[in-house]
């Protein structure tokens, strides 16, 4: 079974958590001319909670940042680490559009259809600049991929430059 784990920023301490995603209503809003506004809103981020020897563990939740909230994709890097939605990575591609092995380096990201791919930044150390958005769908066999994490797009945006 594929482990769903998503990764956000705290509203309350700016610190990073790992737990499970859930968009929370405060209010119900009146059908008739009334909309939700951001302050109706919580994103929250549920965890299992510290407990001693066989004592019961209460499942916590901490508000998070709704722009900070990035999905595992289910992949480790090379050092085991986990690659969550809006990782930097640097990948070796080994089967690269026909050239051999390449080196390319973008931000993770899910499309509009839920498929997995990188937003090109650099290949080989060299930037694309193009304004198309140059996309490397992670589909095919994994074995063709070596993923090293670099950061994210919210504490390095320095690694890219799109964001």
């Amino acid at each position: 079974m594929r482990e769903i784990l998503f990764r956000a920023k705290r509203a309350d301490n700016g610190r990073w958590i790992e737990g499970y995603y859930m968009y929370h209503l405060n209010r119900m809003p009146s059908p008739v001319g009334d909309g939700i506004k951001p302050e109706d809103e919580e994103h929250i981020i549920l965890y299992d909670n510290f407990a001693d020897w066989n004592m019961p563990r209460e499942i916590t939740y901490a508000p998070v940042y709704k722009t900070t909230v990035g999905q595992y994709i289910g992949m480790r890097d090379r050092t085991g680490k986990r690659i969550f939605e809006d990782d930097v990575v640097k990948i070796a591609v080994t089967h690269f559009e026909g050239y051999g092995t390449r080196c390319v380096t973008g931000a993770m990201k899910y499309d509009s259809a839920g498929n997995l791919g990188v937003v090109i930044e650099y290949i080989d150390n060299i930037p694309v600049w193009s304004d198309i958005l140059y996309e490397l769908n992670l589909s095919g066999d994994i074995e063709d991929y070596s993923f090293e994490v670099l950061g994210n797009i919210h504490d390095n945006p320095e690694l890219l430059k799109r964001y």
